[in-house]
């Protein structure tokens, strides 16, 4: 086939060797572009494979992406292009009317589709509203994908408030709307609509759809408002080179199963039941490319049920009727919804509480790019719902977690660690360790006595830590590297206490306590000092009297001494208030 030599085909917007699939999906011809020297015009050759065999009524479509060239058009005028095979036109297009840049006229609406970097099984969409700045009452925009096996994708939603050029090119974005109350979706997101209200300032909306590599996918918005209806209608279709054929089977069926979610992934191992008409049954299998075709049959309806879904999918007890004839057969294509889980994750905190805490999803060690956010509002509690329980080769997913963002603390102070599994749940426990020091010093006032030992006390509680104090030490010491915070997050009030005294009769002493575990803590003890009495005493040495006395000087601790006379003086007898 001759291409035209308006059109440039250079190798970095779409390879020049690119495959053409039949329905199910495989290669049915090989197509390979040979651009002209200057990489404008130039053939295109197709070579078909065996995979045509045993098919009829063979056609389809082709696609090889190019860019115009300018110098070779007729801007705001009509475009000839012209396709020869063999060297014979047999397609020209006379018609296409190419304009260059135009001011958009009392426009309120438009949009237009485009691929996504790295994302091939999505589309992007843009819409402009509003270009002309007019004032509308109760404006609202609508989208529908209820024709086409795609759905809107709900995160990809941004709508910002801007400033367009007179040709419509973006010059500022002056705000970006929060979407919450304003945006819903119908069922199975295959239509949305967005609420703007009284508006009178130009926006943009911007949003993805999921998409099938290679397929023509149509679209249409509208923007209803106090002016009425505005609809624009527009499709996408991937800039690559490629094609689809469709052909007729010759008394054959074809199976096709895919993942209901995800019709790129085939499904291998799939059994079903084929009923014939005269009762007799047999079985197929998927093949690795999720495709089998049946041996030619004789021509009535056949009762096609699923007998045993791949692993990891839910099988369908649906049963479909196809016909095979002399001269066609029947293709059904079907699909197979995932073995769901969920995986359960809690907070817990030791120290205080920060405001909230981001987790993210690993499926077989590597990031979903989905996450959950946790705080005081819900309990610090969620879950990862409506996850696929298995990987595409049947094995079972590895799902775990991680913690990505802390906010209302410093993260750095904290470790984190996570347990438990996806089955249970994961629990993630960030733990303060945050530490402190209590320092202590010890006075005397009189004599000093030799060593002390001060014992640390936690909200009240003995911590069994003990400090012990000297002249070699300076009377000064600290307890290190304590824990500054509770588990609820409290901060602990450290006290402290003298349990012993060496050197000295401790009973001789006061012992007072100030300061605070901030500043310190000054133990202060204070001699008492002796002060002596004489008691006279009158009597008998056997009598009243002299028993007294001997009470007396036992009592004090006081050697007795003989009594000649009957007045007795017990003298350096130590006053006590008890005494």
């Amino acid at each position: 086939m001759g291409l035209p030599n308006s059109m440039r085909f250079p190798s970095w917007l779409s390879p020049h060797n690119f495959d053409i699939l039949n329905q199910d999906g495989k290669v049915i011809a090989k197509g390979q572009v040979t651009a002209g020297a200057d990489g404008t015009g130039g053939n295109l050759r197709v070579t078909f494979t065996k995979a045509v065999e045993n098919q009829y009524n063979v056609k389809g479509t082709m696609r090889v992406a190019a860019t115009l060239v300018k110098e070779r058009l007729k801007l705001d005028g009509k475009n000839g292009f012209d396709l020869s095979v063999n060297g014979v036109v047999k397609s020209r297009s006379g018609d296409v009317h190419i304009t260059g840049p135009v001011r958009p006229k009392d426009e309120l609406l438009l949009k237009w589709g485009y691929g996504v970097d790295g994302k091939p099984n999505q589309a992007q969409w843009t819409m402009r509203i509003n270009h002309s700045k007019q004032k509308l009452t109760n404006a609202v925009i609508t989208d529908s994908m209820e024709n086409s096996d795609e759905s809107f994708i709900p995160d990809s939603f941004k709508l910002t408030r801007v400033r367009y050029n007179e040709y419509g090119e973006e010059q500022q974005v002056l705000e970006t709307i929060d979407l919450a109350g304003k945006l819903t979706f119908g069922p199975g997101n295959k239509t949305f609509k967005l609420t703007l209200g009284d508006i009178s300032d130009s926006y943009k909306l911007r949003y993805r759809t999921t998409y099938t590599p290679g397929t023509y996918l149509p679209n249409k918005g509208i923007l209803s408002s106090s002016k009425g209806e505005t609809k624009v209608e527009r499709a996408y279709q991937a800039a690559s080179s490629g094609g689809n054929i469709n052909a007729d089977l010759a008394s054959k069926i074809r199976l096709i199963k895919v993942d209901a979610e995800d019709k790129s992934i085939k499904l291998a191992n799939a059994v079903f039941e084929v009923t014939a008409p005269d009762g007799s049954t047999f079985d197929l299998t998927t093949g690795p490319d999720g495709t089998v075709t049946s041996d030619a049959l004789k021509q009535g309806s056949y009762k096609v049920r699923e007998k045993t879904a791949p692993k990891g999918y839910l099988p369908t007890d649906q049963v479909y009727t196809l016909t095979v004839t002399k001269s066609g057969g029947a293709i059904k294509t079907v699909t197979n919804e995932r073995i769901k889980t969920r995986v359960p994750v809690q907070k817990d905190w030791v120290g205080p509480r920060g405001t909230e805490v981001t987790v993210r999803l690993l499926a077989d060690g590597a990031d979903t790019g989905r996450e959950l956010r946790l705080s005081e509002a819900n309990g610090w509690k969620g879950a990862f719902e409506d996850l696929p329980k298995h990987r595409a080769d049947g094995g079972e997913i590895a799902y775990t977690v991680t913690e990505a963002e802390v906010s209302g603390v410093d993260g750095s102070k904290y470790d984190t660690k996570v347990e438990g599994d996806a089955l249970g749940g994961f629990t993630i426990t960030n733990t303060n360790t945050e530490k402190t020091r209590v320092p202590v010093q010890k006075d005397w006032v009189g004599p000093r006595g030799t060593e002390v030992t001060v014992r640390l006390l936690a909200d009240g509680a003995d911590t069994g830590r003990e400090l012990r104090l000297s002249e070699a030490n300076g009377w000064k010491g600290a307890f290190e590297d304590l824990p500054k915070h509770r588990a609820d997050g409290g901060e602990i009030a450290y006290t402290v206490t003298e349990a012993e005294v060496s050197g000295v009769d401790p009973a001789r002493y006061t012992t007072t306590i100030e300061g605070d575990a901030a500043s310190g803590f000054t133990i202060t003890n204070t001699h008492v000092p002796v002060r002596k009495h004489a008691l006279p005493v009158t009597g008998d040495p056997l009598g009243p009297l002299a028993g007294a006395c001997l009470a007396v000087l036992i009592a004090a601790g006081a050697a007795l001494r003989s009594m000649p006379r009957r007045r007795q003086t017990c003298t350096e007898l130590p006053l006590r208030k008890r005494s």
